[in-house]
């Protein structure tokens, strides 16, 4: 049978299914913690004459910067990829009319377009939220990076946090936009990639709850600023951490991001290719 056919039905399954009622609770996080601190940075700022708009893009590039975020939005993905690979009486079907590495084949092109899904939904729904202060201008939203020039005694405020100068200062606004949506996505292929891989050994349920503490570690690490968070995804999909609040350079090149995800995602899906043959589905009739 065809991968992108086998792909495309395990795709539909999952999107549909009842777990991806977690994606409405996850988007009250979102209108909590991003888009409406957003919004209201702009009516604090329109006492005093001056009228900002919000770019369709820019809550994405916040997401990874709200700590509830880092740690909920990988979690959706846990809860989205855990029916993979499927087994129920389809599955089966399957296995009789393909071999196991062409069967994986398929599931590792279903974590990939769900990655890519996943982000794409985030983008679309949080842009969705600052709809009523939405602007056309790709830049960030002056409301956040000037707010300490209307309010110099909120330095404290959580919305500065969402734009820190770390990253308005250091990098354009369409850079952040493109590294926060690709870094998002590779974490999203990693946490499927590990799950599909524990599965396909026989410990599904060792990898759900190892992948849900080491996303809680890894986003306590990168809130606590401790070095060892570079060892965890989370760090690396906070774009600021990678700049200087003031100095033009890297304190941990971006580059290093995108090859910390490579590397661990070349390995998993070398590792599924090698326990390929070993897996034996038990269809759920």
């Amino acid at each position: 049978m065809d991968i992108i056919h086998m792909s495309s039905v395990q795709i539909k399954r999952q999107l549909i299914s009842s777990r991806f009622v977690m994606f409405a609770v996850l988007l009250i996080f979102v209108k909590g913690f991003v888009a409406d601190p957003l919004i209201q940075a702009i009516k604090d700022v329109e006492a005093f004459g001056d009228h900002y708009r919000i770019s369709f893009l820019q809550p994405i590039i916040c997401l990874n910067n709200s700590f509830m975020l880092s740690l909920l939005m990988p979690l959706m993905f846990i809860v989205l990829a855990a029916g993979l690979p499927g087994e129920q009486s389809f599955d089966l079907f399957l296995h009789i009319r393909t071999t196991k590495r062409r069967f994986f084949l398929s599931q590792i092109l279903t974590v990939a377009a769900l990655a890519v899904s996943l982000t794409l939904l985030m983008l679309l729904a949080s842009g969705t939220m600052v709809a009523e202060r939405m602007g056309t201008e790709m830049e960030y939203c002056g409301a956040v990076t000037r707010y300490n020039t209307y309010f110099p005694d909120r330095t404290g405020e959580y919305v500065l946090t969402l734009i820190p100068p770390n990253l308005y200062n250091q990098e354009s606004f369409i850079m952040a936009f493109l590294h926060s949506a690709a870094l998002l996505t590779l974490e999203f292929m990693l946490i499927g990639l590990v799950l599909l891989f524990f599965a396909e050994t026989g410990l599904k349920f060792v990898g759900l709850v190892s992948q849900v503490i080491l996303i809680a570690v890894s986003a306590i690490l990168t809130n606590a600023d401790i070095p060892a968070k570079w060892f965890l995804p989370t760090a690396h999909t906070t774009l600021w951490l990678h700049k200087d609040v003031i100095l033009e350079k890297e304190i941990f090149p971006m580059l290093y991001s995108y090859i910390y995800f490579a590397v661990l995602i070349i390995i998993f899906l070398i590792l599924i290719f090698i326990y390929a043959p070993r897996y034996e589905l038990r269809a759920n009739r």
